[in-house]
Order: structure tokens, then C-alpha cells, then sequence
């Protein structure tokens, strides 16, 4: 499915054989049973805005924002109420800790503290790192 919607935007899609070069590396890289389509628009440099001037004059752009006067009162809270089902990277990723475990850190999990034999330089790493002239 993404293979076949990519958009180019931006000045540098501007460039001589920038298409057609990108065209020939994502076709080496998709499956061999996907079709890869690249979509040009007339002016690159100016597509991004056009398209933000679009989507805010939508009649249901203020589904999909959150006001400078809800963040004040909530901070990063209010676009997670708005976006309930948005979920970052980092939370997909994380696996969850066991409940037992939960709001403490486990011995191998706390930093470790450096010792402070590790910590000293001693003068034979000192000669043995610089530089003799």
C-alpha cells in the first residue's frame, strides 16, 4: 500500500533524474509483488503549504487540533484526550514490566556506578594514550 502512494515535495525533488533515480532504488527494494508509484506535483516548493491551506479550511479541521488555550490549561495532556488513539514508537515498543515489579527498578536494571579504581588515571594509561614528541 505504501509503495504505491509517494509523494514528492520540496525543492529538491527539483533536481535532474531525482524521479527517476529514486524510482530504480525503491523498486529494488519492494517486493516483487508491489507496485511502486511516485506522485510529482507541479510546483514541489509550494505543495506543502497549498496542502495545509486545504486541510484548514476543511469544516472538520478543529477535530484535529488542539487550541493554544487547552494546551495552557493541560499541557501535552490535552492532545493526549484529543488523540486518545494515538500511541508513540517508544510506547508500542516497550514491553510492559510484570504488576510486582512495577515503579521499581530491578538490580540489573539500576545504573551502574562507576568504581573508583575505573575512575583514576593512572600514569601508565596516561604515557601509553599521548603522544610522544
Amino acid at each position: 500500500m505504501f509503495w504505491a502512494n509517494i509523494g514528492l515535495i520540496g525543492g529538491c525533488t527539483k533536481f535532474p533524474g531525482f524521479r527517476a533515480r529514486l524510482m530504480s532504488e525503491l523498486r529494488s527494494l519492494a517486493p516483487t509483488d508491489c507496485e511502486v508509484v511516485i506522485y510529482e506535483c507541479d510546483e514541489p516548493i509550494t505543495e506543502a503549504y497549498r496542502a495545509a491551506v486545504t486541510f484548514a479550511g476543511m469544516p472538520g479541521f478543529t477535530n484535529y487540533t488542539v487550541t493554544r488555550a487547552e494546551y495552557a490549561e493541560s499541557g501535552s495532556s490535552a492532545s493526549r484526550r484529543r488523540f486518545h488513539d494515538w500511541k508513540s514508537r517508544e510506547t508500542e515498543e516497550k514491553p510492559k514490566e510484570p504488576a510486582k515489579l512495577k515503579g521499581k527498578q530491578r538490580e540489573d536494571d539500576r545504573p551502574q556506578v562507576p568504581t573508583k579504581a575505573s575512575r583514576m588515571r593512572t600514569k601508565a594509561n596516561y604515557t601509553s594514550t599521548t603522544r610522544k614528541r
